[in-house]
């Protein structure tokens, strides 16, 4: 029998008999040193299947710090017996085990030697007390430096990944991103050396909430009075923002999800537009052609007049002048220009000596 079936054996058999006396017993007396002894085969194709050793170990009922201390010596006694993939695989094992204070001090070690081999110009200096102590707020502050983002598509993905958020009732981070909407700077979550861009942040921020204002309204709940704040900010009148907050704003009291007094609700019918009235304009502005323009309008003279000298030439063309050009040919056909066929100069141009004159008059 091989060391790997000697371990299955054992493993199924524990896992199996669990609740028995007996092997609760042999478990705190025996299996500690069973597991050193055995390590090699307990681990055989640990980093391929989890299974027997992790297990097992859930199993045995021995305390974490036994357990990690079982598998350091195991692997003092085969060190020579494992590959490279099975060492790791068995100190991730062991890091599962192992007090806090052991692993934050293991993982200063190993950190400190990778940050000796980082060029000292090429180093990111972080800002500790910059950064988030609970997941929900570095998931917000994350969400709303990637609304700042110069790739359009990564706003719209960021602004996508709220909205899903909200629908799987994640109500949390709409608390989160409202108390951003003020933030005008991002070190730590963002490129120190790039610029912000908050404005582009808060658009995409109010383009979120407009969206789940008609999805789930009912997490906008505690914030429809900032909204309705934003949307009549007269200090701040960024027409887009206004114009989304305030479409979020009405989704919400039409949807009896926030309630409002008339002075309120004037104030919302009042914001982004002008205060001044709608003045009707005196001429209609379908016209087309030279008549939309008149002399005073333009300062021009009218055509008639602006092309007085060419309309004199005409009065002296005659048929002997257009036939002097009969070797040319008309563009669009194949044949020379015909004197016979075109008759007068003046029936040729539609217009003769008369309709000149008059045309000048």
């Amino acid at each position: 029998m091989s060391d790997y079936e000697l371990a299955d054996a054992i493993s199924k058999g524990v896992l199996e008999w669990r609740e028995s006396p007996s092997i609760g017993a042999w478990c705190k007396e025996r299996l500690r040193s069973v597991l050193v002894n055995e390590l090699p085969g307990f681990s055989a194709f640990l980093p391929f299947d989890r299974r027997p050793l992790p297990d097992l170990l859930k199993k045995s009922g021995l305390p974490d710090h036994e357990i990690a201390a079982t598998l350091i010596e195991g692997l003092e006694h085969h060190v020579d017996a494992f590959h490279a993939p099975t060492i790791y695989a068995l100190v991730g094992l062991v890091g599962q085990y192992c007090l806090p204070s052991e692993a934050a001090q293991v993982l200063q070690r190993y950190v400190n030697r990778l940050l000796q081999r980082i060029v000292p110009s090429e180093r990111e200096e972080w800002q500790i007390a910059d950064i988030p102590m609970t997941v929900p707020e570095s998931m917000c502050r994350f969400l709303y430096a990637l609304m700042s983002d110069v790739d359009v598509r990564t706003r719209w993905r960021a602004a996508h990944a709220i909205r899903s958020m909200v629908r799987l009732g994640v109500y949390s981070v709409v608390d989160g991103l409202s108390s951003l909407y003020d933030r005008t700077s991002e070190v730590t979550y963002r490129l120190s050396s790039a610029p912000f861009y908050w404005l582009a942040a808060r658009l995409w921020l109010m383009i979120a909430f407009d969206r789940i204002s008609d999805e789930t309204p009912v997490s906008l709940k505690d914030h429809g009075q900032r909204l309705l704040q934003i949307a009549c900010d007269d200090d701040f009148p960024h027409l887009l923002i206004r114009s989304f907050a305030k479409s979020a704003a009405v989704k919400l009291v039409a949807g009896g999800v926030m309630d409002i007094d008339p002075k309120q609700r004037r104030a919302l019918k009042n914001a982004n537009t002008s205060p001044m009235p709608q003045k009707k304009g005196q001429r209609p502005y379908y016209n087309v052609g030279f008549d939309r323009y008149s002399y005073k309008e333009t300062g021009r003279a009218p055509l008639s007049f602006r092309y007085r000298g060419y309309i004199a030439l005409l009065v002296h063309f005659r048929d002997e002048t257009f036939c002097g050009y009969r070797r040319r040919k008309i563009p669009g056909h194949g044949g020379e220009l015909d004197c016979g066929s075109m008759g007068s100069a003046e029936q040729s141009l539609g217009m003769g000596t008369r309709a000149a004159q008059t045309a000048i008059v």
